[in-house]
């Protein structure tokens, strides 16, 4: 039972009790004024009676206690309330004929939940909420009336409280560029702001419009996506964080991009009580990214043009020339292969950067292919930036290249595995190991080939990480360590 409950309950017993007194008492209203009920002092809360007159006949400790004095019991001029002063909530004075025991002796009808400010003698103030209760003989004569009182300074402290919080969030939700608006456990909204409304084109009527009937989500295809199949409907089912792109209908007909965002709210036992949505739209976004798209597909075309214009020109430049092996015009084509391929993986993916594993697979099948079995990898999902990305690439095949020359890929029982892993800490760092087993005997070279300047360039110079490169006589064994960047969020 709540504050007011409890003293409304109380109240009402004590009109019950006067009354009872009063079925065997020879004078009855002589023996209201004059005898209180023996338990009022008991009371945790503040009572007192005034008879048909307004005068107060008798008041207990906790009434003492909230006015901060004890009036003159039959003071004529003492009438209706034993306050010092009264106001009302705005701080208007409050005449001892407008209070509300004034009222209901007037009246005869009972008042509750009625708040007024009430003043000490020593200047202190409190808020009290008052039910009075009027109080008739046998007969429907009015005999007074019993104030049941309380203070209600915290609450009404507490209420200011909220009310200030809840005005900031709506300041900050008004001020928010992206639409967010909140439904109840069915579904039912309840708020939003500005950018909801001018997304939607149409206001709803809060606690009527469900989810999202007046503006239907649509999905890739331009199709009504279900309710039961929309992400509010899958936060409120407790379903795991859910964020996706759709297509919303405005009200004029148009269909706006836009990423849904929902997030359960909770009551105190832990059940979802509702959810607050956020809504985006993408249509910035998704413009900017179709024109970044076109840029970089004409970049790509650009590379690819400049890429096959060097590999001509090395061509008919070296390619009748005496001094210059056929062998050595392969290398150079399969470099600038090996380029071109690491240059469309990053264009497809929009220079956002290239996966480790794919980038690996791709780079090794210009020399061995992947269902033969003989080259393992061994990871975790590692995203490589750009930066990464070309410079492993082009050291992968350099590596790979020698492999299929001179080591493990260029006999039937050769090898390769691959192995990398990520170290935790700031910044974080991939490690890698190259490993080649059984293939030919594996000696130092007699000279520093292009090889080991790539690898020196690529790891220590390009890359600030640290490696190192082995010709074990079972197999060349190649280890680097770099740092990557932060991940994105």
């Amino acid at each position: 039972m709540d504050q007011t409950a409890r003293f409304q309950a109380d109240v009402s017993d004590l009109a019950i009790l006067s009354n009872a007194l009063l079925a065997d008492a020879g004078d009855p209203s002589r023996s209201w004024l004059e005898s209180p009920p023996p338990y009022v002092d008991a009371l945790p809360v503040a009572v007192y009676a005034c008879d048909a007159d307004g005068v107060i006949r008798w008041f207990n400790h906790e009434a003492i206690t909230l006015w901060g004095r004890a009036p003159g019991r039959r003071d004529s001029e003492q009438r209706f309330c034993g306050s010092y002063r009264l106001f009302r909530l705005d701080g208007e004075p409050l005449a001892p004929e407008q209070t509300p025991m004034a009222q209901v002796l007037s009246r005869g009808v009972a008042v509750h939940d009625v708040e007024a400010i009430v003043e000490r003698p020593d200047g202190s103030r409190l808020i009290a909420r008052v039910h009075v209760e009027p109080v008739f003989d046998r007969q429907g004569r009015l005999l007074g009336a019993i104030n049941c009182f309380e203070e209600t300074t915290a609450l009404h402290q507490a209420r200011e409280v909220v009310a200030s919080s809840d005005r900031r969030l709506r300041a900050l939700l008004d001020a928010l560029p992206v639409a967010i608006y909140t439904i109840d456990a069915e579904g039912m909204i309840v708020s939003f702001n500005p950018p909801a409304l001018a997304l939607w084109g149409t206001r709803p009527v809060r606690g009527s419009n469900q989810w999202s009937e007046r503006w239907q989500l649509r999905d890739a295809d331009g199709q009504p996506l279900p309710m039961a199949l929309c992400p509010v409907a899958a936060a409120m089912r407790e379903l795991p964080a859910v964020r996706s792109d759709a297509w919303l209908a405005h009200a004029d007909g148009r269909l706006i991009p836009v990423r849904v965002q929902p997030k359960p709210l909770r009551d105190g036992d832990g059940r979802v009580s509702g959810a607050v949505i956020t809504l985006t739209d993408t249509s910035v976004r998704r413009a900017a990214e179709r024109r970044q798209r076109v840029l970089l597909d004409e970049v790509d075309h650009r590379v690819r043009n400049v890429l096959a214009t060097v590999q001509s020109l090395a061509l008919q430049t070296f390619g009748d020339s005496e001094r210059v092996a056929p062998a050595l015009l392969d290398v150079f084509s399969r470099r600038l292969i090996a380029l071109s391929r690491a240059h469309d993986r990053l264009g497809r993916a929009m220079w956002r950067g290239a996966e480790l594993r794919g980038l690996l697979r791709e780079m090794l099948e210009m020399f061995e292919p992947a269902e033969s079995g003989r080259i393992v990898l061994h990871g975790p999902r590692v995203e490589l930036p750009p930066r990464h990305a070309l410079a492993l690439a082009m050291l992968v095949h350099e590596l790979a290249a020698n492999a299929a020359d001179h080591g493990a890929l260029s006999c039937p029982d050769g090898s390769l595995s691959i192995d990398w892993h990520l170290l935790d800490g700031e910044p974080r760092r991939l490690a890698l190991t190259w490993l080649e087993s059984g293939g030919p005997p594996v000696g130092p070279p007699q000279r520093s080939g292009f090889g080991r300047r790539l690898f020196e360039r690529s790891i220590h110079d390009e890359l600030r990480g640290e490696g190192s490169m082995a010709f074990d006589p079972g197999g060349v064994r190649c280890q680097w360590c770099v740092p990557l960047p932060p991940q994105e969020p």
